[in-house]
């Protein structure tokens, strides 16, 4: 949420579903997390600086957690901190993506973390 009116940016969680089933070379979980960090990497370039990049476990299955920050302003000049976490689940790859203003990025992530802990993936 925007912190006051003057925040420029509105910190946020959203999740997508990926199909793979026209991509089945990517449904395993350490090459789909080896091709999406290459991207995000080529995407950034120098102007990203890691800070995780491990493996970990999602809703009960195996999933990949990535977090970075952003050395560039935005438009609005802030910069921003991203944390990813993804698993895969038959053809599919749910990931989950919380994005903030780097300032102010930890102030939420107590309540992100307990939004990623509630996730439960049925067989």
């Amino acid at each position: 949420p925007r912190s006051s009116e003057f925040d420029q940016v509105a910190e946020n969680v959203n999740i997508s579903i990926v199909d793979l089933s026209m991509q089945p070379n990517l449904t395993d979980l350490n090459r789909f997390s080896t091709v999406t960090t290459r991207q995000m990497l080529g995407t950034f370039g120098e102007n990203l600086n890691v800070l995780e990049s491990k493996n970990v476990r999602w809703g009960g299955l195996p999933a990949y957690r990535f977090s970075y920050v952003t050395t560039t302003e935005t438009i609005t000049g802030s910069k921003l901190k991203y944390l990813h976490v993804w698993t895969i689940k038959g053809q599919y790859a749910f990931i989950l993506t919380y994005i903030g203003n780097r300032d102010e990025f930890d102030e939420n992530l107590k309540r992100v973390e307990l939004i990623i802990r509630s996730f439960k993936f049925n067989s």
